[in-house]
């Protein structure tokens, strides 16, 4: 099949689960799952339960391969932490790294003027470094009502696939 390294083979596959998790709420597993584990939140936010079942235990330890792939695209900016989440368009410097100066800066969207999608570039220059600031000010935001989404850049369509998953994962490794 062309994969050496099962381990990372079957955590790709459980990535995939999670992936569909992510946004494919409507199906049976899903509202089974969300029932029992994560009623409040969502599975990137799940905590691992004492008495969890196996399957369950194995998919939360997938979360990390879409941690380390996915990205998320800006829409109305409620859901992506600027702090924690992948969410800036360079897949090498995808996340924030400026120290955090304004506390009452959690979400995307507290960078924005109030009850509008446009950026406050006041707000950007006070919060982030100035090649940060620039890169957020090239993110084109969505005006019409638009919930943010985890895309998957390491495919042409953004919808996450095993085979780039186990890629990721074993460059990871080769990079070390």
């Amino acid at each position: 099949m062309g994969f050496r390294d099962f381990q990372k083979f079957n955590n790709a596959l459980l990535a995939k689960q999670v992936w569909r998790f992510i946004h494919n709420r409507d199906s049976l597993l899903f509202k089974v799952f969300s029932a029992k584990y994560f009623p409040q939140g969502n599975i990137l936010e799940a905590a691992v339960h004492p008495k969890c079942s196996y399957a369950w235990r194995s998919i939360l330890q997938a979360r990390e391969v879409i941690d380390k792939g996915a990205i998320w695209r800006v829409g109305d900016g409620k859901l992506i932490d600027v702090w924690r989440h992948r969410w800036l368009p360079d897949l090498n410097h995808s996340k924030i790294i400026s120290p955090r100066v304004d506390l009452s800066v959690h979400r995307v969207c507290d960078l924005f003027y109030p009850d509008t999608r446009v950026w406050d570039p006041g707000r950007l220059d006070n919060c982030l470094i100035p090649w940060e600031a620039d890169l957020v000010r090239r993110i084109q935001v969505c005006e019409a009502e638009a919930e943010d989404t985890l895309v998957w850049p390491l495919t042409n369509d953004g919808d996450y696939s095993v085979q780039s998953a186990y890629r990721l994962l074993v460059s990871a490794d080769s990079n070390l």
